[in-house]
This record gives C-alpha cells, structure tokens and sequence, in this order.
C-alpha cells in the first residue's frame, strides 16, 4: 500500500505510522511515511501567487544539472 504524506497529516495520524513503522523496524522501499513534508504558510497563503520560501537559498549547479539529467532534463 502506498502512503502520501499530505493524506496522512490532514487526518492526523502521520506520527502515529511513523512511529508504529520504526517500532517494528519496517523499512519502506522508498519515503512515503518518512518524507519531507512542505505545508503552505499562511504567509503563502495570502501571497498566492508567489512564494518566497526558498529565497536566497543557492544550489550548487554542478549538483542540480547531475540530477536534472538522471531525470530526462537537457541542458
């Protein structure tokens, strides 16, 4: 069975699977109960056509482009 994150915060038991799958040491194939998980702010919600949560934040170019690359990007 899958999981989405944002599912399981808006019914309130995301810390409950989490804790339940690091009881029983059950180890996911890939993040879904242990994901990082970006909710909109209030300050997003009124600027709603634009968020500055990310700025001034630098990537590294060399990093990105490897990464865009493995997933079909062209540079």
């Amino acid at each position: 069975m899958l999981a989405q994150s944002l599912h399981l915060e808006k019914k309130e038991v995301w810390h409950e699977y989490q804790s339940c799958l690091f009881e029983k040491g059950i180890k996911q194939p890939f993040k879904q109960v242990f994901r990082e998980l970006y909710l909109i702010t209030a300050d997003e919600r009124e600027r709603a056509n634009r968020s500055e949560r990310y700025q001034g934040h630098q990537i590294q170019p060399g990093q990105a482009l490897s990464l865009f690359k493995s997933r079909g990007w062209k540079d």
